[in-house]
C-alpha cells in the first residue's frame, strides 16, 4: 500500500510544480510537449542529486567473487561487477570465507589516482589477499585495481551510494523516504521557472530550500567521537566483551 506523500508519478510532480509557478490552475493540464520537457528537467535534477552525498539516503552493500590472480575488474552495467555504476564508492572490504559460518570481513582503503601513483611504486605485487583497491572513477565503467594481486579466491564487498530513482516516462510512479516529494516538487518549480519565463514565488523558494535542508540534515553522518576509555561507549563495551574485560 502506497504511503500518502511518499509516492508520486512524474506527471503529478510536474503539475504540482507548475501550479506553484501559477502556470496552470488546479484541473488544468500541461501540453504533451511541455510535460516531456519538464520530465527531462526533473530527471536532470535527480541526476544532479545523485552526485551529492547528502542527498543520498542509504548505502547499498553488494558482494562480488574475486578470481585468483586477477587484478583488474570493471564496475558498472555489463562490467565484471555487473551493477549500475555507482556515483560514489563509500567503503570497501574483503570477506574471507574459510569459515562460512563466521565469515571474516576486513576493510580495505580505496585509493585515489594520487594515492595509487605515490604510495604503490610496484603495481603487480603478488599476495594472498588484497589490502587496497585503486578506483579510477571511470565512466561508463569504473575500473578497480586490487593490490596485491590475490592468489586466493575470496569475496569483495562494495559499499556504494543508493541512487535516487529517475523516471522513464510521465506515468511512472516512484517512492522516496519522507521529505523527498516536497523537495522534488518545489525544487522542480525553481528549475522550470526559466523555461516558462516565470518568477519563483518567495514562498516556493523558501519551501524548496527548507525541504532540501531537512533531507541533508537527515542524511548527514552523525557519528560522534567517543573515548575508548568511556564505559558508556559502544566501542568500549565491545572491547570488554571481546577480551573478557570486566
Amino acid at each position: 500500500m502506497a504511503v500518502p506523500g511518499s509516492t508520486s508519478s512524474a506527471l503529478d510532480l510536474i503539475k504540482g510544480a507548475m501550479r506553484n509557478l501559477n502556470i496552470y490552475a488546479t484541473g488544468e493540464e500541461p501540453s504533451a510537449d511541455e510535460a516531456q520537457d519538464a520530465l527531462v528537467i526533473l530527471n536532470q535534477m535527480i541526476d544532479t542529486w545523485n552526485g551529492e552525498g547528502l542527498m543520498i539516503f542509504t548505502t547499498v552493500i553488494t558482494d562480488f567473487p574475486l578470481t585468483s590472480s586477477k587484478q583488474i575488474y570493471t564496475l558498472g552495467t555489463g562490467g565484471d561487477f555487473n551493477i549500475a555504476r555507482p556515483a560514489e564508492i563509500d567503503r570497501a572490504s574483503i570477506v574471507i570465507l574459510s569459515n562460512p559460518q563466521q565469515p571474516l570481513e576486513y576493510p580495505i582503503p580505496v585509493y585515489s589516482t594520487q594515492d595509487w601513483q605515490e604510495k604503490v611504486p610496484i603495481k603487480n605485487v603478488p599476495g594472498n589477499l588484497p589490502l587496497l583497491i585503486y578506483d579510477d572513477g571511470g565512466f561508463p565503467l569504473r575500473t578497480l585495481t586490487f593490490w596485491p594481486v590475490a592468489s586466493d579466491s575470496t569475496l569483495f564487498r562494495l559499499y556504494s551510494w543508493q541512487q535516487l530513482t529517475q523516471f522513464n516516462d510521465l506515468q511512472q510512479v516512484a517512492s522516496y523516504p519522507p521529505g523527498y516529494m516536497e523537495a522534488l516538487r518545489y525544487n522542480l518549480a525553481i528549475r522550470l521557472a526559466p523555461e516558462f519565463q516565470k518568477s519563483v514565488p518567495p514562498e516556493t523558494a523558501v519551501l524548496a530550500m527548507n525541504a532540501m535542508a531537512k533531507i541533508k540534515t537527515s542524511n548527514a553522518d552523525d557519528t560522534q567521537l567517543r573515548s575508548d576509555l568511556s564505559s558508556s561507549s559502544t566501542s568500549s563495551r565491545m572491547r570488554s566483551e571481546l577480551f573478557n574485560i570486566p
